[in-house]
């Protein structure tokens, strides 16, 4: 396998590396319109490379070469180190992330985005996905005031309105 490092800068530039720390050949994005405000990540999905990160308002999503393939154009308000998951929501395969107000976002490959508020948390608010039954489709686990992890599930219980928590 031929590892790479991808380095979001200030500049509003993404930069491959090789790991012997040279720039990766064909590597060409245009610049963020903000500074990145996610990891760069790769996901490998229906036999396709994607590349996904997010800046302040808008979220990218390249091929390997740093063209957009796909568009998505809605804008979000994102925090500094958003977090990116691939899951699944009704089969298909999405990408989850959250925003500022206790949004939710959700957008396909095709770039059509979902947004949903879940009602009571602040802008710092974090969230993750986990397997937890075993049966392939991620449930988002998101703070409680608690401290504990709540399970909310993605699949059967999605609204456009608000989250249901699972009791």
């Amino acid at each position: 396998r031929n590892y790479r490092i991808f380095v979001p800068c200030e500049n509003r530039e993404v930069y491959l590396y090789g790991l012997d720390g040279k720039p990766v050949e064909g590597w060409n994005p245009q610049k963020t319109d903000k500074p990145v405000v996610s990891k760069v990540q790769h996901f490998r999905v229906a036999d396709k490379d994607y590349i996904v990160f997010a800046d302040r308002y808008r979220f990218y999503i390249l091929d390997r070469k740093g063209k957009e393939r796909v568009r998505v154009s809605s804008v979000f308000d994102l925090k500094p180190h958003t977090d990116v998951y691939l899951t699944r929501k009704g089969g298909q395969p999405v990408l989850v992330f959250a925003g500022k107000g206790g949004q939710v976002h959700v957008v396909n490959f095709s770039g059509q985005t979902e947004t949903s508020r879940v009602e009571g948390l602040s802008d710092r608010f974090e969230m993750n996905i986990v397997d937890w039954d075993g049966n392939g489709p991620g449930m988002f686990c998101l703070p409680m005031e608690t401290g504990y992890w709540s399970p909310v599930w993605m699949e059967r219980r999605f609204s456009r309105r608000k989250w249901r928590l699972k009791l």
